[in-house]
């Protein structure tokens, strides 16, 4: 018997270290290698920090390991972590190998705090949503939510019993037992009182956010509590901030009927559709039928209604359609904002991208380096580009690359780079 586990462990010991021979590598925006390495895995460089998994030897056993570098490729965080989170803020959180919770580091690996959680959720407005196990009623939730901030100062404490979203321009809804939603501010306290006829979670982007008042009629609030579209009886599905248009539908009972109005709720233009989603940046979204399309601000089609699914990236200056078949996709189509058809290229080209360079894949475990005018940086293709997805407002950004210029990336084996 003890030959046999002597042999189990050896051969997953070998599996291990096998894993982690894969190579990744720093490199520049030139597509050239700053620091080689060896590791189980790699992400993106966020706030100067790159994670890595790789094998370490604890008590004559090989286990993975979480430890950080810096984008030279130097050990800045020694590797002895069970698990470790990406440093989307200027902190983190790490759970010791044998230890169940985590606890909050600095850039540097300096503890911040006595905090403890169970899990750890999202980083998104400067807070760090954390969960602690439910141990205080039976309201069937496994975890009760919290948040803790980027200088780890515990502002929202999981035994209050909140149900939480997440915080956006300084504002957290929250869910209290019976008492409805209201907003806490990044202090923790309650900005907006809470209402029981609010139902559900509503955020806030560009100083506003839907807000239901005593009689149940839903309206547009600001941050300083004055209406700026009055409560309505009308079924409002959103709002853009931008453009000062509202989505309204007006079939409550079938979810469908959407159309657009202003905050005086006079409609922009009179057509209707079967769905919709909010503007963003001009246009939006709109499906009649089983076929999807867009549109923009007087209500003209700018991408025809033909496609099975459509994304509005007007931020990143482009539009994306798919069509697809036994539910996978067989079509995607580019656009730029005038709708005129582009390449997938053309289109990435076009969004904010850092030192414009950014990644693409052109086959499976095959990435290229383009730069903004389309053209290849390097001819030798990464079995992968890390990217990092960062949040403002409502929007999301995707980049490859960091603000210093580096990107993380899996090598090719048998490649010359």
């Amino acid at each position: 018997m003890k030959s046999i586990l002597l042999i189990a462990s050896l051969l997953i010991g070998i599996s291990i270290n096998a894993q982690s021979k894969r190579q990744f590598a720093i490199i520049n925006t030139k597509g050239e290698i700053i620091k080689q390495f060896n590791a189980r895995w790699a992400s993106a460089a966020y706030n100067g920090r790159i994670r890595v998994k790789k094998v370490t030897v604890i008590n004559g056993k090989s286990v993975y390991s979480y430890g950080f570098i810096d984008e030279k490729g130097n050990e800045v965080i020694p590797f002895e972590f069970e698990d470790a989170k990406e440093f989307k803020g200027k902190t983190t959180w790490v759970k010791e190998h044998g230890q169940d919770k985590y606890y909050q580091i600095d850039l540097f690996g300096a503890r911040m705090n006595d905090l403890e959680f169970d899990k750890i959720g999202t980083f998104i407005g400067g807070a760090w949503k954390v969960k602690l196990k439910n141990n205080i009623n039976d309201s069937g939730l496994k975890y009760l939510e919290g948040f803790v901030d980027d200088y780890g100062n515990l502002i929202v404490d999981p035994a209050k019993e909140y149900f939480c979203s997440a915080f956006s321009d300084g504002f957290l809804c929250v869910g209290h037992n019976d008492q409805g939603y209201g907003f806490l501010d990044l202090e923790g306290n309650i900005a907006f009182d809470f209402e029981k006829r609010q139902t559900g979670f509503t955020s806030f982007y560009g100083g506003m956010a839907r807000r239901t008042n005593y009689d149940g009629k839903m309206g547009i609030i600001n941050n300083r509590r004055v209406w700026v579209a009055a409560p309505t009886s009308l079924q409002m599905s959103g709002f853009s901030h931008r453009d000062s248009i509202i989505t309204i539908i007006y079939n409550t009972r079938t979810r469908s009927d959407f159309g657009f109005t202003d905050f005086n709720y006079k409609p922009i233009f009179p057509q209707r559709f079967d769905s919709a989603h909010s503007f963003k940046h001009g246009f939006a979204e709109v499906q009649t039928g089983d076929n999807w399309g867009i549109i923009n601000k007087k209500g003209a089609i700018v991408v025809p209604m033909k496609y099975n699914t459509i994304y509005n990236e007007a931020d990143e200056g482009y539009f994306m359609a798919s069509n697809q078949k036994d539910g996978r996709v067989t079509e995607t189509f580019y656009f730029d904002i005038d709708g005129n058809p582009i390449s997938k290229i053309q289109a990435l080209s076009n969004r904010p991208n850092r030192h414009g360079v950014f990644a693409l894949q052109a086959g499976k475990d095959e990435f290229y380096i383009y730069n903004e005018e389309g053209e290849k940086v390097l001819d030798v293709p990464f079995k992968r580009v890390q990217s990092t997805l960062e949040f403002k407002a409502s929007e999301s950004t995707k980049y490859h690359f960091s603000e210093k210029g580096v990107a993380v990336v899996q090598l090719i084996e048998g490649e010359k780079y």
